[in-house]
């Protein structure tokens, strides 16, 4: 019994396994066919959207295609009408070709009426020359043979004069045309160089950081601006003006040595005697060397070969000098620059042109207070440093009236006449000003004791410093009358003149390490 009911229960139980789990493998079919359902669905969803994508881009693509279509259309008529418009405008010139050379033909066919009419013409002209040389032999009683010959010394007789008129107004009307190219020429190269007229100036404008330091330039009792004076040469004039100081002299050297100085002493804040002369020596020394390297950048800007170092200072020193209050060194690049173009033009050399005009007034650095021929001595000079007898011989004859068989020559004087004739160039009363206070200078250095002298005041005072050892006190009194009466007789003067010896000895000495 109870086998039976353990048989029964078992049989129960895999009844009740075997259908919970057929129930289960349903549940999990449904499942899975929902699954692929859902997965169909899902598809289908994406099959449309990209469909619905391809379309939207398919539909763009169109536009595109659709305005680029536009685009070319609206080209290939434009190009089209373009063509159709050279097409018109071809016609059109064919039609004028066809015009003129219908014209063309008219004329030939009416030239060649006209040659057969010359022709005609030229006919009957031999026959009546053949008539009238039958009636001349038969008058004259001469053959045709010396009837031609006759005929024909008459015919060279008249062409003679004829074409020695010719020749003469074909000579006239050429030289015209040469002056003429000149003329042009020249103002060409005067507008091809263009730069400023260099004048020179008496004062020079220092600019002070404040006006409390003018009392400093002052110094106590006055004797730093006096030692400034005396060492330089120049003038202070310190007045009213706010933060200003103005350095007068007429001549540029002493005047940059002043100026220079002064901006020295002032960015320095240390300004007393001592100072004063240790720094005027180091300004003349900056001065020099700025002279020299004046020189170089001339030659560099005229693309000339360095010369030698002697002539390059002497060159440099033209920075400080004036020919009627224009700069003599900015007057010999412009000559030099001058001389070149016009060179270029007449196919000359170049380099050497440039040369002689950059030294033909360096006879003017060697010493502005000498009367003698500034030309001569600056030949001398460049013969004593081996520069070309070419270039020497145009220096020389600048001065010339009349030059001939040297065309270096003949375009410096051009050179130098455009130089100086340009406007605002020259100032001659400034010139005759300043010629007037380098003669006085002059004057005074002629006296043996003198070692140095300034004009100073504009002209209205002469300061001489003599040597100590050469005059005493007695001789510095004597001197200072002996100067102003030669002053007297040799110049005139527009009002007095104050002549102020100075003699005095300086001597230093330095201690400790």
């Amino acid at each position: 019994m109870i086998i039976l009911y353990i048989l029964i229960g078992a049989g129960l139980g895999y009844a009740a396994g075997f259908f919970q789990m057929r129930s289960k493998m349903y549940q999990e079919r449904k499942d899975q066919e929902h699954m692929v359902e859902d997965g169909r669905r899902a598809a289908e969803k994406m099959k449309a959207e990209a469909l619905k994508e391809v379309d939207e881009v398919l539909a763009e693509k169109k536009q595109e295609m659709d305005a680029t279509l536009k685009v070319k259309k609206k080209e290939l008529e434009e190009q089209t009408d373009i063509y159709y418009n050279k097409q018109k405008e071809i016609d059109s010139k064919w039609d004028m070709i066809e015009t003129k050379r219908g014209e063309i033909d008219t004329k030939i066919a009416d030239l060649s009426k006209h040659e057969e009419h010359i022709l005609a013409q030229e006919n009957d002209l031999n026959e009546k020359i053949n008539r009238e040389e039958k009636r001349l032999e038969a008058l004259a009683d001469m053959d045709a043979e010396e009837a031609r010959r006759r005929f024909l010394e008459k015919i060279e007789q008249d062409m003679a004069a004829e074409t020695e008129e010719i020749i003469r107004k074909s000579r006239q009307k050429t030289q015209e045309q040469l002056e003429q190219e000149a003329r042009d020429q020249v103002f060409d190269i005067m507008q091809r160089y263009a730069s400023e007229c260099a004048e020179s100036r008496t004062t020079s404008t220092v600019y002070l950081p404040s006006d409390e330091i003018k009392g400093r330039i002052i110094g106590r009792d006055g004797r730093n601006i006096r030692t400034i004076e005396t060492l330089t040469g120049a003038n202070i004039l310190i007045d009213d003006t706010p933060e200003t100081v103005v350095v007068s002299c007429f001549e540029p050297y002493r005047r940059e040595i002043a100026r220079k100085t002064l901006e020295t002493l002032i960015d320095d804040g240390r300004i007393h005697p001592n100072r004063i002369h240790d720094v005027v020596n180091k300004v003349k020394e900056d001065i020099d060397r700025d002279i020299f390297e004046s020189a170089q950048r001339i030659m560099s800007e005229l693309n000339i070969p360095e010369l030698s170092g002697e002539i390059l200072k002497q060159i440099g020193k033209l920075k400080y000098r004036f020919n009627s209050a224009q700069n003599l060194l900015q007057n010999a690049k412009e000559v030099a620059s001058f001389m070149g173009m016009m060179a270029a033009e007449f196919h000359m050399d170049v380099q050497t042109a440039k040369e002689i005009g950059l030294l033909h007034s360096i006879g003017k650095s060697l010493d502005e207070h000498t009367d003698d021929d500034h030309i001569k001595n600056g030949v001398s000079l460049l013969r004593r440093h081996g520069i070309k007898e070419e270039i020497l011989e145009a220096i020389s004859m600048q001065k010339q009236i009349s030059i001939s068989g040297n065309s270096m020559a003949q375009i410096l004087k051009t050179a130098i006449a455009l130089s100086s004739n340009r406007p605002g160039s020259r100032d001659e009363n400034m010139e005759f000003y300043i010629r007037r206070l380098h003669q006085m200078e002059h004057i005074a250095n002629s006296f043996p004791e003198v070692e140095d002298c300034m004009v100073m005041q504009a002209g209205r005072e002469l300061i001489i410093h003599v040597n100590p050892v050469k005059a005493d006190d007695r001789r510095s009194k004597a001197l200072a009358k002996d100067i102003a009466d030669k002053l007297e007789v040799e110049m005139s003067f527009p009002g007095p003149v104050n002549v102020v010896v100075v003699r005095e000895s300086r001597q230093e000495e330095m201690i400790g390490g």
